[in-house]
C-alpha cells in the first residue's frame, strides 16, 4: 500500500488512517488529570483484545516483547 492509498483507504472500521488517528488523539486529549495507571490499564485492555483477535498485532507485540 502506498502513502497515497493510506490517505483515502477505509479500514474495516469505516475510518481512514487519519480519521482514526484524530479520534484517538481526541480521546487522549480528554484524559486531562486521569491517573497514568488508569490510562495504562485502558490501553493494556485494548492491546490484549487486539493481540487476541488479530494475528498481525500478536506478531508485533511478540517481536517487541522478545527484544
Amino acid at each position: 500500500m502506498t502513502d497515497i492509498d493510506l490517505k483515502t483507504y477505509k479500514f474495516s472500521s469505516g475510518l481512514t488512517y487519519s480519521e482514526s488517528e484524530a479520534l484517538v488523539d481526541k480521546l487522549v486529549a480528554g484524559y486531562g488529570d486521569v491517573p497514568q495507571e488508569t490510562i495504562i490499564a485502558l490501553l493494556k485492555n485494548h492491546l490484549t483484545r487486539a493481540v487476541r483477535d488479530h494475528r498481525i498485532e500478536r506478531e508485533i507485540v511478540a517481536a517487541c516483547a522478545a527484544s
